[in-house]
């Protein structure tokens, strides 16, 4: 008889509601559970127990013996690793080391067989490499370990394993500490100094669980629901932080953040609550447990107010341990719309129904009809001829879909893409290489496949089991095998993955007419997302395609592997067809957007479709459209529609925002500001379509395909440029004036020949006879020849015939609008053409020409090309040829001064001027302040001011052009205006230096705050040492400032350390501690300026006082004095006449000591000589 369900409970919620409030606002209800809450409570429950989420006692001792056991490894492991190093035997018995629990066990909500999440923590002089060498060998070593991985790259590291049957996801963190004593508790923030990335990560997994369970009202109430609400994200398949719907953690914290809203509420009240506020919550309103803290760390914290890419979450859910991090980052889209629909489907259900008494709660817990709820679907079936192998290809696979849904989301066609949460994995037994390439491509064999795994589909009568003894009975029994049949089979590993589509349906003329069967219906092409998959997960270091395979299928429901869809289960479809469209079963059409044969290739448009490329038709948005018409032959025909439709997916792949269409000429820095990437699909398009990645593909795809289109438009030098601007913000941002360009044939011929009409021939041809010989380094074949070549516009020969063309006298028909228009364009190519040479992108790379193309630029009053050079001058270690600090300072001056011309000629122009013209708003220097004082530029003359204050408080290597007044002129203005660190300090610096005290620390603190370690030195110097009579020693502020110096990534500032050690030795400020004094001398002594020799001097004063240890106390010295550190010199002189000292008195000992005599103890007397 099982034991009664949470009557304690029922006691608990008789309390008087509590007033206390839980989180960032005051509960909507305080209210007590009525009685039939609780009843409805402890059905919860009972259904909660029937579905086997509550282990059994032996079980939860068996895990304890596990982490005991564990615990005892990891401290043998931290010893291991001690006597490695050298340590003394009881030094290395000291250090410690320790386990944390974290996750669902932490938590205490796991049920029968889930894995344990464990952190182990060591002692600084243990690094990861140790854990992932030794503590994965003596882990290999005990019997008790099977099915051991380790995933050492991932964004937490970490060693999966089965210990005595229990699952166990084991990581590790190094804690800037001597010693991990038993009694530690990792709630001290102070904890996390020193540490790495991946280690916060792996402390805070421990530290958010904790947080939780302190921050909720009523830890009992809070694990039932929790418990019923991952029971029902499991069976509803959205549960899964890899495929981006919500991980463990996240339900924990949306679970945590309704009991808070109502802490006396009972489990059934709270699930009750849960479904209907988070449908309604107003997503990407971040859910927050308790306010944001600020740490003693220079980290990065959520905050979409200062990083973009926080700004993009879908559905924030924020930790509630420093530092504050997203948990739900990974969710997409479409993970997003299926959350929020099981969201409002379940509120209905539980208000509705379950607790209205009509049906039971396990209404809630029903499983998905995931392989029955859509028409079609992507498979991605990855395997390998080995277990092991398999363990880690899957692994890859799994982590990268999630890049794959985002890939397809921006397909047109595709309203959703919902990727199921887990893969399916097989084992085949196979008798040949045909049976291999069947089992890879998504098939079985019949009796031979068997299903692995805890929710795996299996042979119907394997009765679900997976061991590959219970496999070979099974087929001696069903096949009469023999055990050498047996013998000879090969096992082949598979592990499926599914991806539900949704199609927008055909609708023409918009009234939804579809009589006319499916003809002129557009095809779904997944071709680009499918291949950049591949791509991604066969760069993957691991990767054998001798042993691996990864094969992608386009399937309609009706095609699924039988075991998918279950036993007696009908098809049902929530894409339904549109009425109207029998037609297309009849002509042997599925209805589908996709077509037959290879879905991934899909099948040229229909000939007889037009594609209007006159002035009065719209421009096309969608680059999938555009790839389809290029695969039409009607368009690849016709040289003006194919020329047209290239460049609609180019206007795509340069198209900035509309805000600054009217600003980015010259005006490369407002363009970067904004972080202009263009179309990143475009571009990938471009870069695949150009590159002749695409005639690959033709000719790996069975059908009939006319490649001379495709070989025509083959420019591999573009393709590169498009190629490298995905991650080159200065190219992308470059790119954005060749729009004018590429617009249209006739525009650009129309700017750059007036006298001649565009005839459709190559930009190459205007460049002139005296230009052969840059055509001659292009990167690929991009010269223009006659025939159906040259009916292709070229890029690149565009943009290099704007850059090479001679300026023309101006005709009485100009205007100065139109003369400088020429001008800028001109100048926007000859900056493109110098970046592309300078960066050996598209074109060969050549030093003095992109200095040529600079120039040319600069003197066309481009302030990037200016801007570029002034940076290339003062580099003397990239360009030592080049390196002129004079004309570098006087490009930006050139700069500052043209932009204060532009600036007042432009605040007297009308705002309807030309859209290429730059305005008043966009020229003037504006910056702002990103996280640690990251100067964010929306304009070239804060970074021009920047670089002078630097050129002048620096100077240059000789010391020399260095100005002070200058210098302090430019970076007041920056300080002032923008808050930028390094100016800020400048400008401390200076004015102590003309003893204008009170300013100069104000500057100097507002540099500091921000993190910027010159000026946190300066202060410490400052506060330790004083600057009689201005300023009084003050230790308190100098400790402050220690700390934060100490703090500096990646090991401190020496000064500081020194300090700290002095402050320490002394009991300046701070009470005196030996020990603590020696560990910040010894950091200072790893330092590679000044005090160094200074701190290692001192650490010989306090060996020879601590430890009475004067071997030491001299090695110490010798290292300072080799620098010539003469206070370390004289002690040196010291201690040799010391020792020479005590050995003529030892000598002296020697010579006058006599033999002597002792009794022994049997009474006799020895003669005992020295």
């Amino acid at each position: 008889m099982a034991a009664p369900l949470s009557t304690p409970s029922q006691q608990q919620h008789q309390q008087q509601p509590k007033q206390q409030q839980w989180g960032i606002s005051a509960p909507i209800s305080s209210a007590c559970p009525s009685p039939l809450e609780l009843q409805q409570t402890e059905e919860l429950l009972k259904t909660l127990h029937d579905n086997r989420l509550f282990e059994s006692e032996q079980e939860a001792a068996k895990r304890v013996i596990v982490l005991g056991k564990l615990d005892v490894m990891v401290k043998d492991f931290v010893y291991r690793v001690g006597k490695l190093k050298g340590f003394p035997d009881s030094l290395a018995k000291q250090a410690g080391g320790k386990i944390f629990t974290f996750g669902s066990y932490r938590l205490g909500v796991h049920s029968a067989g889930a894995d344990i999440d464990t952190l182990c923590v060591f002692p600084r002089h243990v690094e990861r490499e140790h854990f992932f060498t030794i503590m994965r060998d003596m882990l290999l070593e005990r019997p008790e370990v099977t099915e051991l991985t380790d995933v050492v790259e991932a964004f937490v590291p970490v060693i999966k394993m089965n210990f005595s049957g229990i699952p166990i996801d084991f990581v590790c963190a190094r804690l800037a500490i001597s010693q991990v004593p038993d009694d530690l508790e990792l709630s001290d923030n102070n904890l996390l100094k020193g540490l790495d990335e991946r280690c916060i990560r792996s402390v805070n997994g421990s530290r958010v669980t904790d947080e939780i369970l302190r921050l909720v009202p009523n830890i009992s109430t809070f694990r039932t629901a929790l418990r019923a609400i991952k029971l029902w994200a499991k069976r509803r398949a959205i549960y899964s932080n890899i495929m981006g719907f919500l991980g463990g953690v996240a339900w924990a914290m949306l679970v945590a953040r309704i009991c808070q809203l109502y802490p006396n509420a009972c489990a059934s009240a709270i699930i009750g609550r849960f479904f209907r506020i988070f449908y309604q919550w107003e997503w990407p309103q971040p859910v927050l447990l308790k306010p944001m803290e600020d740490g003693p760390l220079q980290v990065r914290v959520w905050n979409p107010k200062l990083y973009p890419a926080d700004k993009s979450h879908r559905m924030p859910i924020i930790t509630p341990a420093y530092p504050s991090m997203c948990a739900t980052h990974n969710v997409t889209d479409s993970t997003r719309s299926i959350m929020l629909t099981e969201f409002e489907r379940s509120a209905e259900l539980v208000e509705q129904s379950i607790l209205l008494g009509e049906k039971s709660w396990q209404a809630l817990f029903t499983k998905s009809n995931f392989f029955q709820d859509y028409r079609h679907y992507l498979q991605i079936v990855a395997g390998s001829s080995s277990s092991e192998t398999q363990l880690k290809w899957h692994g890859l696979v799994e982590s990268k879909l999630r890049q794959l849904v985002l890939k397809l989301e921006v397909v047109d066609m595709l309203q959703l893409a919902h990727p199921y949460i887990k893969g399916i994995d097989k084992i085949h037994y196979t008798l040949n290489d045909k049976e291999i390439s069947e089992v890879k491509n998504g098939g079985s064999l019949q009796h031979r496949s068997f299903g692995v795994g805890e929710d795996s589909t299996t042979d119907e009568n394997n009765n679900g089991t997976s061991t590959s003894s219970t496999h070979i009975q099974y087929m001696k029994a069903k096949m009469g095998w023999t055990d050498t049949e047996i013998d000879a089979l090969i096992p082949f590993y598979t592990t499926g993955f599914y991806i539900g589509f949704v199609v927008a349906p055909f609708i023409r003329n918009g009234k939804g007419d579809r009589s006319g069967g499916d003809q002129g219906r557009p095809k779904l092409n997944l071709v680009w997302p499918t291949q950049d998959f591949l791509k991604m997960v066969k760069s993957w270091d691991g990767f054998d395609e001798s042993t691996m395979s990864i094969e992608l299928r386009n399937l309609k429901g009706s095609m699924l592997p039988a075991d998918l869809m279950g036993k007696d289960k009908k098809l049902k479809r929530s894409q339904t067809k549109t009425k109207g469209n029998n037609s297309s079963s009849k002509n042997g059409s599925n209805g589908n957007a996709v077509d037959g044969g290879n879905p991934l290739m899909p099948k040229p448009e229909n000939p007889n479709k037009k594609f209007r490329c006159d002035d009065d038709s719209p421009p096309i948005e969608s680059s999938i459209i555009i790839i389809e018409l290029l695969q039409s032959p009607s368009v690849q025909q016709d040289a003006a529609l194919s020329n047209h439709a290239l460049q609609y997916l180019r206007i795509k792949a340069i198209k900035v925002n509309q805000r600054l269409s009217e600003h980015w000429s010259s005006n490369i820095f407002l363009l970067l500001s904004f972080n202009q990437q263009g179309d990143v699909e475009a571009k990938v398009k471009l870069g695949t379509l150009l590159d002749g990645q695409l005639l690959e593909a033709m000719a790996t795809t069975p059908g009939d395909h006319d490649p001379s289109f495709w070989k025509a438009i083959l420019d591999k030098a573009e393709a590169e440029i498009w190629g490298k601007s995905l991650f080159d913000r200065w190219l992308s941002s470059a790119l954005a004036p060749c729009l004018a360009l590429v617009e249209s044939d006739l525009l650009l011929r129309q700017k750059w020949n007036s006298s001649t009409s565009m005839n459709g021939k190559s930009g190459s041809n205007h460049q002139g006879e005296d230009n052969d010989d840059d055509n001659d380094d292009h990167k690929g074949d991009n010269t223009s020849t006659s025939g159906n070549d040259a009916r292709h516009f070229r890029l690149l020969d565009a943009i290099l015939a704007c850059a090479d063309d001679e300026e023309k006298p101006a005709t009485d028909d100009d205007s100065k609008g139109q003369q400088q228009k020429r001008s800028r364009i001109k100048g926007d190519m000859c900056y493109l053409v110098g970046l592309m040479r300078l960066k050996g992108v598209g074109l060969d790379k050549d030093l003095s020409l992109a200095v040529m193309y600079f120039e040319k630029a600069s003197k066309l009053g481009h302030d990037g090309a200016s801007y570029q050079l002034a940076m290339m001058m003062e580099d003397q270690y990239t360009y030592p040829d080049l390196y002129d600090i004079d004309q570098s300072v006087a490009l930006y001056e050139k700069m500052i001064t043209s932009k204060r011309k532009k600036k007042t000629v432009g605040t007297s122009k009308s705002s309807s001027s030309s859209s290429l013209s730059t305005t008043a708003s966009s020229s003037t220097a504006v910056a702002s302040v990103g996280n640690g004082g990251i100067l964010t530029l929306s304009g070239p003359d804060a970074s021009a001011l920047i670089k002078l204050a630097r050129v002048y408080y620096e100077g240059n290597h000789q010391g020399e052009s260095r100005n002070l007044d200058k210098a302090y002129q430019y970076a007041r203005k920056v300080a002032e205006s923008a808050g930028e660190k390094y100016c800020q300090f400048m400008v401390g610096d200076i004015l102590l230096q003309r003893k204008d005290i009170q300013q100069s620390l104000f500057w100097l603190t507002q540099s500091g705050q921000q993190g910027f370690p010159l000026a946190i030195e300066a202060l410490a110097r400052v506060y330790f040492e004083g600057i009689p009579p201005l300023v009084k020693q003050d230790y308190e502020l100098a400790h402050e400032w220690c700390l934060k110096g100490d703090d500096i990534w990646p090991s401190g500032l020496g000064y500081c350390q020194s300090c700290l050690g002095d402050m320490y030795r002394q009991g300046l400020g701070v009470p005196k501690d030996q020990m603590k004094s020696f560990e910040y001398y010894q950091k200072a002594a790893s330092q590679q300026d000044a005090p160094q020799n200074y701190a290692r001097y001192m650490l010989g004063e306090l060996g020879d006082m601590l430890v009475r240890n004067i071997p030491v106390a001299k090695d110490y010295y010798q290292i300072a004095a080799r620098d010539q550190y003469e206070p370390a010199r004289q002690r040196l002189l010291e201690i040799e006449t010391l020792e020479q000292q005590e050995q003529e008195q030892k000598a002296a000992l020697q010579t006058s000591r006599k033999p002597w005599r002792i009794m022994s103890l049997f009474g006799g007397r020895r003669k005992l000589t020295t």
